[in-house]
């Protein structure tokens, strides 16, 4: 059991005001958001500044700036809200047809885009008032059981986390893609073109020991003793064909996202020379949520949109 000690003196509503006195970084526009007096929020932003020993919103020229520690403590109250938010509307009933549930989800862009937008897709079809979020992760938060308390589950691939509820979606397969007026690229890739070429490489987390920046798909191809030359590094899958066409750069991707770029004439689609195993995506959630008639509705509908995408 967590010590409530430093938690005495405070109230929840203070948690709610936090987190919109730092996102609107005004005491009106906060004010206005929570259905509340100006003089109840300033109240709460005085009492705020003496918990944490810090102004939290400062000016910064003519606008209102944020502190260092408050810059911190945005994404960790937004967390920490919506967690609140889902401890209290957790029941074991649950009507889709009824309920104004939010839904907070966790996932990279690429599969925002695909098993996000058909999940919200599903759920406008249906009529439903639930509402879903999607979001990141604050670096150093993924692949942690703590920050999974924090949402409703995680989009990502087999790799990421270990012994946690799990439910698996959908399969991803790699692909490489090129301009198709590379002329250093024949038919067909060579694994010297993949040495030779410079990379487009997408940064993100693939596991705790591997760097930042380098996804999966490089990883096994330094572990085939490929070293690939990285000219390039975005943060998004989905800007990688404008880093691609008109180059001679190279780069691997969902072969989902890139068919209708391939048939356009611009790019290559080609089969990676390297036996690339493909990406299992799943749906992974904190064990609190198990029992949850909200959240097995959730993965239910999940399962059943993810099943019919080609990723």
């Amino acid at each position: 059991m967590t010590d409530a000690g430093p938690l005495r003196n405070l109230n929840l509503n203070l948690m709610a005001h936090l987190e919109a006195l730092l996102a609107f970084r005004s005491v009106s526009r906060a004010a206005d958001h929570l259905g509340l007096s100006q003089p109840t929020v300033s109240a709460a932003l005085r009492r705020l500044r003496r918990h944490f020993g810090d102004e939290l919103i400062v000016r910064d020229g003519s606008r209102p700036g944020l502190t260092p520690l408050a810059t911190e403590l945005l994404p960790l109250a937004t967390a920490a809200l919506g967690a609140a938010e889902r401890l209290f509307t957790s029941t074991t009933v649950f009507d889709p047809r009824t309920s104004t549930r939010e839904f907070r989800l966790v996932a990279g862009d690429y599969w925002i885009a695909t098993v996000g937008a058909a999940l919200a897709a599903s759920v406008a079809s249906s009529g439903s008032p639930v509402r879903v979020r999607f979001g990141r992760f604050a670096v150093g938060q993924a692949e942690t059981l703590d920050a999974l308390r924090t949402v409703d589950g995680v989009l990502a691939p087999h790799g990421d986390f270990r012994e946690v509820p799990h439910v698996d979606l959908c399969t991803a397969e790699w692909v490489c893609l090129v301009d198709s007026g590379n002329t250093r690229v024949e038919k067909e890739l060579t694994r010297d073109d993949l040495a030779a070429l410079p990379w487009v490489a997408v940064a993100g987390h693939s596991g705790p020991n591997a760097p930042l920046w380098e996804p999966l798909a490089l990883r096994r191809l330094r572990q085939a003793g490929i070293e690939p030359h990285i000219a390039v590094v975005v943060d998004s899958y989905l800007v990688v064909p404008r880093f691609v066409e008109g180059t001679d750069r190279i780069a691997i991707v969902h072969r989902g996202m890139l068919d209708r770029s391939g048939e356009s004439g611009r790019l290559r689609v080609l089969r990676c020379p390297v036996d690339l195993d493909p990406l299992l995506l799943a749906l992974w959630w904190h064990p609190q949520f198990g029992e949850d008639a909200g959240h097995r509705w959730l993965r239910k509908e999940l399962t059943s949109v993810a099943g019919g995408l080609s990723v």
